[in-house]
C-alpha cells in the first residue's frame, strides 16, 4: 500500500484518495486479490459511465482527422478543434497537449461556452494577454472579459470586480495568490495567506502549462492554489515536459490532484531511475513493468494531437545542420578553456554552465570586460555565416533564434552595418515592444526578426517566413520545439518548413548537446507517443 499515491496508515487502517486511479493502481498491486465492497463499486461504475466511458469514446473521435462531425455550435472551427473540445468538456478536467500552432486557445474557448464555466481564470504569459481577449471577442463575443493589468492597487481593484473571464499573467498568479504547500518547502506566513485569486473558480486555464512543470516553483504551486477548489482545470501546452516524465507529474497534480497527491511516489510507480556518479538520482524514462498502467491511467486526463494527423496540408519540417568552422581565435579560446577543465584550472562552474560557456566559445570570440565578466564579441563564425545566409536567400524573409541575447546583439549589429531592416525579441521588452516588432516583420516593414529563446519562442506567429535559422541550439528541448512551430502552423503559405541549425564541428554542440537532445525527445515521446498515433492512422 506504500506504493499508492496518497496512501496513509493510520490506527491500523490503510487509506488512499477516492479516485479512478487510485482503484486502478491498487488493482495492479494486488489482482484478483483485491475484494471491492459495494459502496466502492457503485462508486466506480458512477465514475465509469459519467467521466471515463464518455471521455474515452469522445478521445477516440478527437484522434480520428477523417471524422467530418461538428460537435461545436461555433461555426469556424476545424473538426478536429471540435472534437478536442468535446472531450475537454467529457473529461471535465484534462490537458490539452496538441502540437503547438494548432488552435488550442479557441478549443479552451469552446470548451468553456460547453460548459458554461464561469467565472473562469485565464493564466498565460503576458504578451499572450491580446491573444485570449481577441478570441474571446471572436468566439464569444458575449462574454465580458477583463485583462488584469496595472499596478498592484489596479490589478486588486479588477479583480474584485465581477466579469466572466479574468485574464492574468504567470506573474499576476504569483503575487495575487497564495502558493501551496509542496515537500519540504517552507512558506512564509505572508505565502499562506490566502490573496484575491484565492476564490471558487468554475474553471482555471493554464496556457503555455510547462511554465508550473518545476514543483518547486513560485508560479507552479500558486497555480496549484487557485486550482484546488476549481471546478474544471485545463492546462495547455505542446510541450508538456522538458526531461523526464518526472516533469508531467506536476500538470497530473495541477489536472487532479486526489489522483496525483504525491510526486515521489509517482516516480518510484512509474519512473525508470538509476543513481549517477554523484550518488543522485537520474530519470531515464518510463518504469516498463507500469508503463501500460500509466497510459490507461493518464488517457482520460490529456489529449495530445500533433500536426502531422489534423494539419496533414502543413508541409513537413526539413531540417539542415549546417558547419559553420570557428575562426582561428575562436579555436584558440576554445581549446584553452577545454584544457582547463580537464585540469579543473579556476573553474567554479557547474556543468551546465560549462556547456554554456563552450557554446558560446563555439559562437564568437569572449572578451573580459572591465567587471571581470564576459562579452561575445566579433571576430563571430555564426555571424559570419548568418550574413551569407542572407545574402543567398536574396529578399526572403527569415526568423532568427539563439540562446544568448549578446550573440543576438551581435547580430542586430552586423545586419545595422549591411542596411538589412530587421527587429528583435529579447527579454526586458515592453509588451508594445515586442508586439511591434512582431507587427513589422509580420507587415513585411522589415526583412528579418531576431529573437532569444526565453522571449520569443510563445505565443508568437511569424508565419510570413518559411526559414528558421538557429545560431545556436538550447539545451531544452521544449524551447527547440516551441521556436520551430512559430513559422510551422496554419498561416503558412508555403511549400516548405526549412529550420537551418549552425553548428561548430568537433564541439560541444555537435556531440553532447546533439546526444542531450534527441534523449529529451525520446522521453517526450513516451508520454505523448505521437508516432503510436500516426502509425495508428496509416
Amino acid at each position: 500500500m506504500k506504493q499508492v499515491p496518497g496512501g496513509r496508515y493510520r490506527d491500523g487502517i490503510w487509506t488512499c484518495p477516492v479516485s479512478w486511479a487510485s482503484v486502478r493502481i491498487v488493482r495492479g498491486i494486488f489482482g484478483d486479490d483485491l475484494k471491492v465492497d459495494d459502496t466502492v463499486a457503485q462508486w466506480l461504475w458512477h465514475e465509469y459511465e459519467n467521466r471515463v466511458q464518455v471521455a474515452m469514446a469522445d478521445r477516440g473521435k478527437a484522434m480520428d482527422p477523417s471524422l467530418e462531425v461538428q460537435y461545436s455550435h461555433v461555426q469556424g472551427l476545424y473538426p478536429y478543434q471540435g472534437t478536442g473540445s468535446r472531450f475537454l468538456t467529457s473529461a471535465q478536467s484534462s490537458g490539452l497537449f496538441d502540437d503547438p500552432g494548432t488552435g488550442k486557445t479557441v478549443q479552451a474557448i469552446e470548451t468553456l461556452e460547453e460548459l458554461d464555466a464561469y467565472p473562469a481564470l485565464i493564466v498565460c504569459p503576458k504578451t499572450a494577454k491580446p491573444t485570449w481577449r481577441r478570441e474571446f471577442s471572436r468566439w464569444a463575443p458575449h462574454r465580458d472579459v477583463v485583462a488584469v493589468d496595472g499596478g498592484a492597487g489596479q490589478r486588486r481593484k479588477l479583480l474584485e470586480e465581477e466579469h466572466d473571464v479574468y485574464i492574468v499573467s504567470w506573474d499576476g498568479l504569483r503575487i495575487h495568490s497564495r502558493l501551496a504547500s509542496y515537500g519540504s518547502v517552507r512558506l512564509s506566513d505572508e505565502e499562506k495567506k490566502p490573496k484575491e485569486l484565492n476564490r471558487h473558480w468554475a474553471a482555471v486555464v493554464a496556457d503555455e502549462a510547462h511554465r508550473a512543470i518545476s514543483p518547486k516553483a513560485k508560479q507552479t504551486r500558486a497555480l496549484w492554489a487557485v486550482g484546488a477548489t476549481a471546478d474544471h482545470r485545463f492546462p495547455l501546452t505542446g510541450t508538456p515536459i522538458n526531461d523526464s516524465p518526472a516533469d508531467f507529474w506536476s500538470l497530473l497534480h495541477f489536472i487532479s490532484p486526489e489522483e496525483w497527491p504525491s510526486r515521489s511516489k509517482y516516480i518510484d510507480r512509474y519512473c525508470a531511475v538509476s543513481t549517477n556518479m554523484w550518488g543522485s538520482i537520474d530519470i531515464y524514462g518510463l518504469k516498463p513493468s507500469t508503463e501500460a498502467e500509466f497510459h490507461q491511467l493518464t488517457e482520460t486526463r490529456f489529449l495530445r494531437r500533433p500536426k502531422a494527423l489534423v494539419l496533414p496540408w502543413l508541409p513537413d519540417k526539413t531540417y539542415e545542420t549546417w558547419d559553420v568552422e570557428m575562426l582561428p581565435a575562436q579555436a584558440r579560446a576554445y581549446k584553452q578553456f577545454e584544457k582547463d577543465m580537464e585540469s579543473g584550472t579556476g573553474l567554479a562552474l557547474d556543468n551546465l554552465s560549462l556547456s554554456t560557456r563552450l557554446v558560446q566559445l563555439a559562437s564568437a570570440t569572449l572578451d573580459v570586460t572591465e567587471d571581470g565578466g564576459l562579452r561575445m564579441t566579433k571576430p563571430s563564425s555564426k555571424i559570419d555565416a548568418l550574413m551569407d545566409l542572407l545574402e543567398d536567400m536574396n529578399d526572403e524573409p527569415l526568423v532568427v533564434f539563439a540562446a544568448s541575447r549578446q550573440l543576438i546583439e551581435l547580430a542586430s549589429t552586423a545586419l545595422s552595418e549591411k542596411d538589412i531592416s530587421h527587429s528583435m525579441i529579447v527579454g526586458g521588452q515592453s509588451e508594445l515592444a515586442r508586439e511591434g516588432a512582431e507587427l513589422d516583420f509580420m507587415a513585411g516593414r522589415v526583412r528579418a526578426i531576431l529573437m532569444t529563446f526565453g522571449a520569443g519562442s510563445e505565443s508568437i506567429t511569424l508565419t510570413r517566413a518559411d526559414t528558421i535559422c538557429r545560431l545556436q541550439r538550447s539545451w531544452s528541448f521544449r524551447e527547440n520545439k516551441q521556436s520551430e512551430d512559430r513559422i510551422h502552423r496554419p498561416g503558412l503559405d508555403s511549400n516548405k518548413a526549412l529550420i537551418i541549425d549552425f553548428v561548430a564541428p568537433g564541439t560541444v554542440e555537435s556531440e553532447q548537446q546533439l546526444a542531450a537532445l534527441d534523449e529529451k525527445a525520446a522521453r517526450m515521446e513516451e508520454i505523448v507517443r505521437d508516432r503510436r498515433a500516426l502509425l495508428k492512422l496509416s
